[in-house]
């Protein structure tokens, strides 16, 4: 009889590690959740900021595509982030890249080469000054006047934001949180 249930238990097991397993395999793309969050943010604004991490938000720093682009390594976009970079700017809205990046020559370039790779139109890009915290990003954006959505990877980039604003998956996070929306 003990031998029984410890069968049957052992079964239990496996198959709630089988249907877990499944539902794992069937979440959509969070990527994709994002880009449809984002667009339900939009679209019914007609002027307005969106701003948008660089780092692990519109490139996974993960995937390199060249090892030796122009101005330094080419990383994979995120492509369903770049959409709603997209969608946002054909909208007519304020599209904004604000990076931790450190303000420097190259590191410009690098953004701005890949920002020409995507295909992607901005209207302003914002890297962090030397003198500059790492949680520069709130203080940026509560300067800037109407901002719409906000999305990153990390909590600074969407902490204390006022409007929409989606926290993408990181590496030590893979969850997506949004608010506002």
């Amino acid at each position: 009889m003990m031998s029984l249930c410890v069968f049957g238990f052992i079964l239990l097991a496996a198959l709630l590690l089988v249907l877990k397993k499944d539902k794992m395999v069937q979440q959509p793309d969070k990527y994709e959740e994002a880009y449809r969050l984002g667009i339900r943010a939009l679209r019914n604004h007609e002027s307005g900021i969106v701003v948008f991490d660089f780092d692990d938000c519109l490139i996974n720093t993960d995937k390199i595509l060249l090892k030796s682009g122009q101005h330094g390594p080419l990383h994979e976009p995120i492509w369903p982030i770049v959409r709603l970079a997209q969608f946002a700017h054909a909208k007519g809205l304020h599209v904004m890249i604000l990076t931790a990046r450190t303000d420097s020559e190259r590191a410009r370039k690098t953004v701005l080469e890949h920002v020409q790779r995507m295909n992607l139109k901005i209207d302003d890009l914002r890297l962090r000054l030397d003198h500059e915290p790492p949680r520069f990003k709130i203080k940026v954006r509560q300067r800037l006047e109407n901002v719409l959505l906000t999305i990153g990877d990390q909590w600074p980039d969407v902490d204390e934001a006022t409007s929409a604003w989606i926290k993408l998956p990181s590496r030590g996070d893979a969850s997506l949180y949004y608010g506002n929306i």
